[in-house]
């Protein structure tokens, strides 16, 4: 039986199987489902396999690499750290262009960021019986089948870092700490200001000062020549990703969903905010939502971390002990939670109740309302320009409109070449 193998001889067992595979074999049992699951860590750190992320636009472009560097058992979520424990990102520190851009662009496009994990590229969905019929379609149709069959939401997602704030970095010296987050990922960063442009001495004379005032005190915020040059994008410090494993298979298995990350925090949020403070609708994408989540994890992180064998100790009892617990557990999380609820938070969501802040999470909301898989938003160029607010002039109807649209009239072509080849998709 497999229950009686070594542990030794099942994780040699599981090192001949690929990531889905692994992924798939969760549902035997509760200490399969773990053993595989730390398995895909330990083999995703060893290997050295790394999230690259690359952040700003064609040329202009700064990458960087995380790598896995702990795993949370009871989350299911692992921990990607630089290398190092230091990443800055700097637009002048460019890899494919020869002059860093100009300041005005550093400003804007130097908040375009994507996430990618690992080396290796996504699977094209299209095998030989597949490419067989292809051959017999116009180029028209093979282009369109080609576009949909291989796209995978994972490759193409990207997201928008938020706006730099020239008024805080001035006024504190702390660098603060920001969230950026999708449904199965959060990242960690912070901005650090550039250095100031350096001064002439015939130019030191004149200056302009901004003041601000409030009611206790002044404080002169700027103080720069009228003929400085302006400043340019800031450095970005990356602290961590977290991610699901999920997220990690998804790159190779497109048609896997992801999984909400730290999916009991969220929904204890949404217990006491909808139950007691009736707020039913509000951005989870949100930097305050983000930063509470996050923030739920510290007081418990040291047992979080748990080894493997501890972890399939515990699995052997909850399964002896859940469904006596389950009831009494989820009602004292919930009278806890009423309780811990930051009043800066709870403010936070009553003003901005029902209100999307990033495009990112407008047009998932507009899209589950339509009944359209949000992860279509990456499949079309004016979705993702739309995202990341690269110029597009089209509004969130417009843009659910347009991807509405083109999924019917592939919908449409699958019902035909069916019919047609009598194949499946």
């Amino acid at each position: 039986m497999p229950y009686s193998l070594p542990l030794e001889i099942l994780c040699h067992i599981f090192s001949f199987l690929q990531y889905q595979d692994l992924y798939l074999i969760r549902g035997v049992s509760r200490q399969w489902c773990s053993l595989a699951e730390e398995h895909i860590y330990l083999d995703v750190k060893v290997q050295q396999q790394p999230v690259t992320i690359t952040i700003g636009q064609v040329p202009f472009t700064s990458t960087m690499e995380l790598y896995a560097d702990s795993y949370d058992a009871i989350e299911k979520v692992v921990e990607f750290k630089p290398k190092d424990g230091h990443a800055f990102v700097s637009s002048l520190r460019n890899n494919n262009a020869t002059t860093p851009p100009c300041s005005a662009w550093q400003l804007y496009h130097h908040r375009q960021m994507q996430i990618k994990f690992g080396q290796q590229q996504s699977q094209p969905q299209c095998n030989s019986t597949t490419a067989s019929w292809l051959q017999s379609l116009t180029p028209q149709e093979q282009q369109q089948v080609l576009f949909h069959l291989q796209y995978n939401p994972a490759m193409e997602c990207l997201y928008a870092l938020p706006a730099y704030s020239w008024l805080a970095s001035s006024m504190t010296e702390q660098v603060d700490q920001h969230y950026v987050g999708d449904k199965s990922l959060i990242l960690s960063f912070s901005y650090v200001p550039p250095p100031p442009p350096p001064q002439s001495p015939s130019t030191t004379a004149t200056t302009t000062k901004a003041t601000y005032t409030s009611d206790t005190h002044s404080t002169s915020l700027l103080s720069l020549p009228l003929s400085s040059p302006p400043l340019g994008a800031p450095q970005i410090k990356i602290h961590w990703l977290r991610v699901t494993l999920d997220w990690i298979i998804s790159f190779t298995q497109p048609r896997i969903r992801c999984t909400q990350i730290y999916g009991d925090r969220y929904s204890r949020l949404y217990r006491s905010l909808a139950h007691k403070y009736g707020c039913y609708r509000y951005d989870e994408l949100s930097e305050p939502v983000l930063a509470y989540i996050i923030e739920q994890g510290k007081d418990h992180q040291p047992s979080a971390m748990v080894s493997a064998s501890k972890q399939r100790q515990a699995t052997r009892m909850a399964s002896v002990t859940d469904s006596i617990l389950t009831t009494t557990t989820q009602d004292d999380s919930y009278n806890k939670d009423d309780d811990t609820l930051p009043q800066q938070l709870l403010s936070y969501i009553q003003e901005h109740t029902h209100e999307y802040h990033t495009r990112l999470s407008k047009l998932q909301h507009i899209l589950e309302g339509a009944c359209v898989d949000p992860r279509m938003i990456w499949k079309y160029p004016f979705a993702k320009s739309f995202v990341v607010g690269n110029g597009s002039l089209l509004s969130e109807e417009d843009v659910v409109r347009r991807i509405q649209d083109s999924e019917e009239e592939w919908r449409s072509l699958t019902r035909v070449l069916k019919r047609r080849f009598c194949c499946s998709f």
